[in-house]
């Protein structure tokens, strides 16, 4: 088995593309048919999620007892969740918003592993790419094929990565 640089076991093709064939949606519409346009939506671990108005990125969780998750501000568990058994990811991680226009924002929730879009940096005569860590509380706009890292860290790279999809 691999083993990313934090130690997760990489999940097999096989189970990645039955979690595909499901499609869960962040909001309560269903899913499209194959071959109709899907519209605005992020790949997270073999998942689909089609965006629809607002949603929360974040580890997974039994509502929010907790009275931390109330005091800033959640009343639920997060619309998309990830299983984090290391707690890289916050219970609350990122917000995802998907303007009247059309437009995609994602929001850093004050996390404490950070946010991060993979960026392109054009020299003279070399290509590069790095992870540009969100500030939190400031919307950053994604465009199609767009690479969010999760509890990204300068040193370990991502720990985890979501596609932005139009």
């Amino acid at each position: 088995m691999q083993r990313n640089a934090y130690g997760a076991v990489f999940a097999g093709t096989n189970s990645m593309a039955t979690k595909a064939a499901s499609l869960p949606a962040a909001s309560s519409k269903p899913m499209a048919p194959p071959n109709v346009p899907l519209g605005p939506r992020i790949l997270v671990e073999g998942w689909q999620y089609r965006l629809v108005g607002s949603a929360v990125i974040g580890r997974a969780h039994v509502g929010c007892p907790l009275e931390d998750c109330r005091k800033k501000g959640f009343w639920g568990a997060p619309e998309i969740p990830i299983v984090d058994s290391y707690r890289y990811i916050g219970k609350h991680h990122a917000r995802l918003l998907l303007d009247s226009k059309g437009t995609c924002w994602i929001e850093d929730l004050n996390s404490l592993n950070g946010t991060a879009i993979l960026r392109a940096s054009r020299g003279r005569r070399t290509h590069s790419f790095y992870f540009q860590r969100l500030s939190p509380g400031v919307g950053y706009m994604l465009v199609n094929g767009d690479l969010v890292a999760l509890a990204s860290s300068s040193n370990r790279g991502p720990y985890l990565t979501i596609s932005y999809h139009t």
